[in-house]
């Protein structure tokens, strides 16, 4: 399978969160779509460029792989708004110490799971930012994208769902081909929670080191 095979079918199985990872604090002063847009494609500009300059060292040294997305792309994602949005119900039924140890299980899952496919964005080329149809001043925006690859691949559209919290824009979900990231997660852990309860769910993410 070649590289861009490979980029779409790492986004169908849910591997796109590597891309929810790109998100560096930083201060905004406004809730406007153009601060989001703006904020959003000089962060994914700066990793893919930090991917494709660096893309060897990364492949051969997996745990600088590892602390380039824990210390400077999930540092910044919103943890507790994404363990809301992908356990659901079971979020406000689940005591103290599940809902952060589900956090932090599901942290160490992404580093783990989804490290090497952020190699694959040094085949990206360009990223274009689509306009959407309205703008309005708001501290949740949509920003839509729409990434081309090297060879002619058909490009992949990615949207982002963002909040100004705290004065950072943060990213929380993404939105592919009209389909939530969360939610698909929402729905596999509904079943696996109902058939085995929350701690069953944890131990396993804990443990895994793919993505199921």
């Amino acid at each position: 399978m070649d590289y861009y095979s490979m980029f779409y079918a790492c986004i169908k199985r849910g591997v796109v969160l590597c891309l929810l990872m790109v998100s560096f604090a930083q201060p905004v002063s406004a809730q406007s779509y153009e601060d989001a847009r703006d904020f959003l494609s000089a962060l994914v500009d700066e990793v893919i460029s930090e991917v494709k300059t660096n893309n060897a060292m990364y492949r051969d040294d997996t745990e600088k792989l590892y602390r380039l997305i824990d210390q400077r792309i999930l540092s910044t994602v919103d943890m507790e708004l994404f363990s809301k949005l992908t356990l659901g119900a079971h979020w406000n039924s689940a005591s103290t110490t599940q809902r952060q140890s589900y956090a932090n299980a599901i942290r160490d899952t992404m580093v783990r799971s989804y490290g090497k496919s952020l190699l694959l964005l040094s085949k990206v080329e360009k990223v274009d930012y689509p306009l959407p149809e309205t703008t309005k001043q708001a501290r949740y925006q949509i920003v839509k994208t729409m990434l081309f690859f090297t060879g002619g691949q058909s490009p992949v559209s990615i949207n982002y769902a963002m909040l100004s919290k705290e004065d950072k824009w943060v990213i929380f979900d993404l939105i592919i081909d009209g389909l939530s990231v969360g939610k698909q997660f929402r729905q596999n852990f509904d079943l696996e929670i109902k058939d085995k309860g929350l701690d069953a769910l944890i131990t396993r993410l804990s443990q895994d080191t793919e993505l199921l």
